[in-house]
């Protein structure tokens, strides 16, 4: 846990100094492999039972991205191997407006440390995007404290069936929905591009979707995995000195929390997208 909380305190500093400028994907170091494996090694692909499913390994292609050289040690266990994709078929899951309100009632059992957050800065809770959600846990929560509109983006099939919620299928907002006050990543960043749910391997998906949310949010909620740098393929990555700087890079960070949750160290950053400078 030191290594987390250091690590914050570095970030919090590195972040506010900045210019909060983003950086594009062909001139940043940061970004390494900013598309997709285009083609898993056949001896990889071999591993593969059904189309669409994830590789049980790291592709030979990006996996020096993915270890950025070596700074990031990647674990590779059966045990951790996850396939969410129900070999290729794909899942949908589908909640009711009582569903939801259920859900959110639980919020401070199952999240209490995001729970408590957002209802300290229950002003920024009005138009929100929320990424990555399995169950409306997070939905329920932001309704009860008075969201106005919930854009909800998940690489499964996904229906919230609420007024005020809307689900879209993929891993980006799409133009129509504009700008939006707050988005929410919980438990989201750290699956990006590992193909657990059907998304295309990339090593730094997860860096494109921060990128993606500074473009269109004022404010971010991510709960992230803290620790020493990894990826456990192709369960999750735990961020540490390494990764949780490029993470967080070009915002503000506000307030952060570490805590030990049943399986993970994690860490909760509310993060402002910095005011332009004249």
């Amino acid at each position: 846990m030191a290594l987390a909380v250091a690590v914050v305190v570095a970030i919090g500093t590195a972040a506010t100094r900045g210019s909060g400028a983003m950086e594009t994907c062909t001139n940043s170091p940061r970004i390494l492999f900013a598309e997709p494996c285009e083609q898993i090694d056949q001896d990889e692909e071999a591993r593969i039972e059904h189309a669409g499913t994830p590789p049980r390994r790291v592709p030979r292609k990006c996996r020096e991205a993915f270890s950025r050289f070596g700074d990031i040690e990647i674990f590779e266990d059966e045990q951790e191997f996850v396939d969410d994709t129900f070999n290729g078929k794909g899942s949908h899951y589908a909640y009711t407006a009582a569903d939801i309100a259920a859900y959110g009632k639980e919020a401070e059992t199952l999240e209490p440390v995001v729970a408590a957050l957002l209802a300290e800065n229950k002003r920024l809770v009005t138009k929100v995007a929320v990424f990555g959600s399995q169950k409306p846990v997070i939905e329920g929560l932001l309704l009860s404290l008075g969201a106005t509109k919930i854009v909800t983006v998940e690489y499964n099939a996904l229906t919230l069936d609420h007024s005020r919620i809307r689900t879209v299928q993929g891993n980006r907002l799409p133009e129509d929905v504009g700008r939006v006050r707050l988005a929410v990543l919980v438990d989201a960043l750290q699956h990006d591009g590992l193909g657990r749910y059907g998304d295309p391997v990339c090593p730094d998906a997860d860096l494109l979707t921060m990128d993606h949310v500074l473009q269109r949010a004022s404010y971010a909620l991510v709960s992230v995995p803290t620790g020493r740098d990894a990826v456990v393929w192709n369960a999750h990555r735990i961020y540490g000195e390494h990764r949780l700087p490029l993470l967080l890079q070009g915002w503000e960070v506000q307030t952060s929390q570490a805590f030990t949750s049943p399986i993970l160290n994690r860490t909760v950053f509310l993060l402002r997208k910095p005011s332009p400078t004249l």
